[in-house]
């Protein structure tokens, strides 16, 4: 929950809750992958929260699992943990004017890669595609593209080929890998 906003010429600063659960980054690296259907309570959180602030003329910018953080420091489960979303939230006009890359690589839109974003323009979709990204990290343990290098990365991000390889996508449901097709 929001605590108190600071202000200086530039920037805007927000103390928030600390939530005892973390961020999901640092679960799924502690797990290895989360069960499925507590993947889809924690995402029903995190789109209910991009639906809010889409449908105010914003967008994220930074949906990766660094910035959703959980509720409890239980176990992950669609019993008990709930997501909260954080981070940055931007005009559509002001993403084009902030720096190539925001937020982790791995979790970025092609929209956003480098100075392609200056070519196309960036949407909602740029966060849905971040949502992708960050589910394929949950439910496998690892990110879409392991590449040696951020070129190599960036060219397989702009591609968007995305593959579900063995046996990190075993455990998975075809309904899973289609909607990360869908929202990528």
């Amino acid at each position: 929950m929001l605590q108190k906003v600071f202000y200086d010429t530039k920037r805007t600063f927000i103390c928030m809750t600390l939530w005892a659960g973390g961020n999901v980054l640092d679960r799924t690296l502690e797990m290895g992958f989360a069960e499925e259907d507590a993947v889809i309570v924690m995402q029903d959180h995190v789109l209910d929260a991009l639906d809010h602030i889409h449908s105010r003329g914003l967008i994220h910018c930074a949906v990766e699992p660094a910035n959703i953080y959980l509720v409890s420091d239980a176990p992950i489960s669609g019993d008990f943990n709930h997501a909260v979303l954080g981070g940055l939230q931007r005009a559509k006009t002001q993403v084009l004017n902030v720096e190539p890359n925001p937020g982790d690589l791995n979790y970025v839109s092609p929209e956003l890669v480098g100075r392609f974003s200056k070519s196309v323009g960036i949407g909602p979709e740029a966060d849905m595609w971040s949502v992708g990204a960050t589910l394929y990290l949950m439910l496998s343990g690892c990110t879409p593209f392991s590449m040696k290098g951020n070129a190599e990365l960036q060219e397989k991000i702009k591609a968007a080929d995305v593959r579900f390889t063995s046996p990190f996508w075993d455990l998975n449901s075809r309904l899973a890998k289609d909607f990360i097709r869908c929202v990528g």
